[in-house]
């Protein structure tokens, strides 16, 4: 699968989470591309998948408005499901799920990162789920209402979705004379939306800068921070290959999470 890279580089850049929908199906032939680029995406990374629900999205919200009280009008929703024999699952659902969040970006969709604030019993009903299977994660996707609520607004002022440590915070080794696609892939990475924007993740560079390497800032709910380092997995290898550097993923071990290796 070639990655359109520079769609999805705009789509980082516009991107932002929705949590107030208009409740309408997807129109012409948004549905059909959405799904058929999901099939491809499912068999990029083995042991996650992805699975679309065109009309569940309402129930399984309810079960976030306890607790939130802010997602409104959902349709339709993305449930990211991972093998949990899998050691590496939640860095590779955090990377197939941005995947999936930028294409739907790039089709006009509407989209929200939501873990650990649903009752994944409510997806899974929905589901056909394997034995060693679980729901992680999910994403409305749809259209905007255009009007945020109050608890929204207030929300996103809460969290700081649009503020970002500086790169000499999440890079300790900064380095200016770097190559432009390794200071283009942290920049990028430096963008991914992560869980109350806390943005868990570090950038080590190798000396000879043909390697970054993802770590983790803290030993603790490394479960959902290994996700958010998935997403930044994906950011990194955007730029990456926009830059024509070709390289693959090697995952590692804790507070380690991946090493983007150039070929």
């Amino acid at each position: 699968m070639d990655f359109p890279v520079q769609r999805w580089r705009d789509a980082v850049k516009i991107r932002h989470s929705i949590r107030t929908y208009n409740q309408q199906p997807l129109v012409g032939n948004i549905k059909e591309r959405l799904l058929k680029f999901i099939a491809q995406a499912n068999t990029e990374v083995n042991g996650v998948r992805a699975e679309f629900i065109d009309d569940g999205g309402s129930k399984v919200i309810q079960s976030i408005i306890a607790s939130y009280g802010f997602i409104q009008g959902v349709r339709s929703y993305i449930a990211f499901i991972v093998d949990k024999n899998d050691r590496h699952c939640y860095e590779k659902i955090g990377y197939l799920g941005e995947m999936c969040i930028l294409e739907a970006t790039s089709l006009g969709l509407a989209s929200c990162w939501i873990s650990g604030t649903f009752k994944p019993k409510l997806v899974e009903d929905q589901l056909s789920i394997g034995f060693s299977e679980k729901v992680v994660a999910i994403t409305p996707v749809g259209y905007s209402s255009n009007k945020q609520s109050i608890i929204e607004k207030l929300m996103k002022k809460i969290a700081g979705s649009h503020q970002r440590k500086p790169l000499e915070e999440l890079c300790p080794d900064y380095n200016q004379h770097w190559p432009i696609w390794i200071k283009d892939a942290v920049c990028l990475a430096r963008l991914a939306p992560s869980a109350v924007n806390r943005q868990p993740w570090r950038f080590i560079v190798s000396e000879d800068a043909k390697e970054i390497k993802i770590t983790l800032d803290k030993l603790s709910d490394i479960e959902s921070k290994r996700l958010d380092c998935g997403i930044a997995m994906l950011h990194i290898e955007i730029a990456a290959l926009i830059n024509n550097i070709q390289g693959g993923w090697n995952y590692l071990n804790k507070p380690d999470i991946a090493v983007y290796v150039k070929k």
